[in-house]
Order: structure tokens, then sequence, then C-alpha cells
């Protein structure tokens, strides 16, 4: 995805140009699926100056379980042997 940070006229033209060719498919529960979202979410991220993977794009994999009954995000990798 794209992200404009300063909001000036260069990056808005830029931000126009890249959104027009964006096929805007669900593919998660958060994903963006129209420019107007997206836009506003990037005045969001803006205003707080951050933001966060909210897995828009991708699905992550079921949290795995672990001997002691708990279970680990999938984002720690597991021990090879």
């Amino acid at each position: 995805m794209v992200c404009a940070v300063n909001g000036g006229d260069d990056d808005e033209k830029a931000l126009e140009k890249k959104l027009s060719h964006i096929s805007w498919q669900t593919k998660t529960a958060s994903t963006l699926t129209t420019p107007e979202a997206y836009r506003q979410h990037l005045i969001s991220v803006r205003q707080q100056g951050w933001a966060f993977d909210n897995e828009e794009d991708i699905v992550r994999p079921p949290r795995l379980p672990t001997a002691a009954g708990r279970s680990l995000p999938p984002s720690v990798p597991l021990a090879r042997c």
C-alpha cells in the first residue's frame, strides 16, 4: 500500500494515482475495501503519527499449542531439531 507522509500536493497527486490502480478486494475482516476508507485511515495515521499492521492483507495462521497447554503466537519461531 502507499502512504503519503506529509500530505503535500505532490504526495496527494501520487496517492490518488496509486489508489486508482488498486483492486479493492476483501482479503480479511480488517481489509480497507474502498479508497474513501483508506483515505480516512491515512488521516488517522497522520494525526497519530503512527500505524500498525491490523492484518488488512494477510490472515495469520492459528496459534500453535505448546507442551504446557499454552499457545504461542504465530510470529514466535519454532525450534528446529
